[in-house]
């Protein structure tokens, strides 16, 4: 009992992939992270939209029943596809004014209206145009059907969802947490989350977000290829690379994985290596427009999670030219009770549970929100967070 007095639940994360569903909840023990229950689930991929949201709700009651999952509270993420993003520039201006012009603005650059979309705003910082000063402005669009859609899926479990999150600001939420030491408030850390659907790059600056963006190249892109180059269905290019994923875990040295004919890996690489090398372009673009903007500052580090983040050709294809050391994020790290997580998914897997970690994270740690344009009168629990 004592302990439990001590014990301090955050909210059910519930990280609803493309292919696969992530749920986990944290406890904060005596001022420590803990993992307190976990659960992934596997929707059969050939389920319609309709069939797939059936299946959802049968499958996560159960596991909330039977995996010791506490309380109703939930929080969950868009990724890429549920969401749009743009950044933009605006004079300088107050921030409620700065909040009404970035919406009037991204109506027109997404062909939204706030009666088809919730939108959102994050000031990034000042940046010099010229010999102007203007605000650089991320604003986050989502359909409100898309946020019915999830919303009505815990309502029928009996959940209440607190909060509608958006990927890459929850996967910056996972390792901002590190970030102890005063010199760690001007720490640039670059964040690419490549999964199944697409990729999101996230920018942050100390605990901020200063910088996001989504490319449509995924895991998807990917075992397509596959398929296309070794003539099979797209199911069976999709296991062949999860076998290669895991295979090539912990031989960060040597992109050729043991236990998979050598020709078979050859033909992998070669069947994604455009889809690789498109991505690449993408990141070198963002970070070279990242240091022209926001002049004098240089990421400390490129850290790689995702589902796809194991894949052995990826990082040496990204970081050829960047002069920015590249890792693959661990976001179990300095989370008391994981082992039985990662024997059950393994080492291959630990990167993709970034996000579902950074939602847990919520009311762990202290985040502020971003916020609705002046005037609007939206749901108060649905938003996404601004910066980790």
């Amino acid at each position: 009992m004592l302990n439990r007095r001590r014990e301090q639940l955050g909210p059910i994360a519930i990280d609803l992939g493309a292919s696969r569903v992530k749920m986990v909840q944290l406890a904060l023990r005596d001022g420590h992270p803990a993992l307190h229950a976990w659960a992934e689930l596997c929707p059969p991929a050939e389920l319609d939209l309709g069939a797939r949201d059936a299946w959802l709700r049968t499958a996560i009651a159960e596991t909330l029943r039977q995996r010791g999952f506490r309380g109703r509270r939930v929080a969950t993420a868009l990724g890429p596809g549920e969401f749009e993003l743009k950044n933009i520039r605006l004079p300088s201006m107050p921030l409620n004014e700065i909040q009404q012009a970035a919406v009037f603005e991204a109506e027109d650059r997404f062909g939204l209206t706030p009666e088809q979309a919730e939108f959102r705003t994050l000031v990034a910082g000042q940046v010099r145009q010229g010999n102007d000063t203007r605000e650089e402005v991320i604003v986050l669009a989502a359909r409100h059907d898309q946020i019915m859609r999830r919303l009505e899926l815990f309502d029928a479990i009996g959940l209440d969802a607190i909060a509608i999150d958006v990927a890459p600001m929850a996967t910056g939420r996972c390792f901002v947490r590190f970030l102890r030491r005063a010199e760690d408030a001007a720490s640039v850390n670059v964040f690419l989350d490549v999964g199944w659907r697409g990729t999101s790059l996230t920018v942050t600056r100390g605990a901020e977000v200063c910088f996001a963006k989504l490319f449509d190249v995924g895991g998807e892109t990917m075992a397509r290829a596959v398929a296309a180059r070794l003539d099979m269905p797209l199911a069976e290019a999709h296991s062949l690379r999860v076998r290669v994923l895991q295979a090539s875990a912990g031989r960060r040295t040597d992109p050729r994985p043991a236990g998979i004919q050598s020709e078979l890996i050859e033909s992998v690489s070669d069947a994604i290596r455009p889809a690789l090398d498109q991505l690449a372009r993408e990141v070198h673009l963002c970070l070279r427009y990242f240091s022209v903007t926001f002049r004098g500052q240089r990421p400390d580090c490129l850290t790689f999670v995702g589902g796809e983040a194991r894949e052995p050709t990826l990082i040496p294809v990204v970081a050829d030219g960047l002069d920015i050391p590249c890792t693959v994020g661990d976001p179990l790290r300095g989370l008391d009770g994981t082992s039985a997580l990662i024997n059950r998914c393994g080492r291959s897997m630990q990167p993709a549970w970034a996000v579902a970690v950074g939602l847990a994270l919520r009311n762990l740690v202290s985040a502020p929100s971003p916020t609705p344009p002046a005037g609007t009168n939206s749901e108060p629990r649905v938003h996404a967070e601004a910066a980790p």
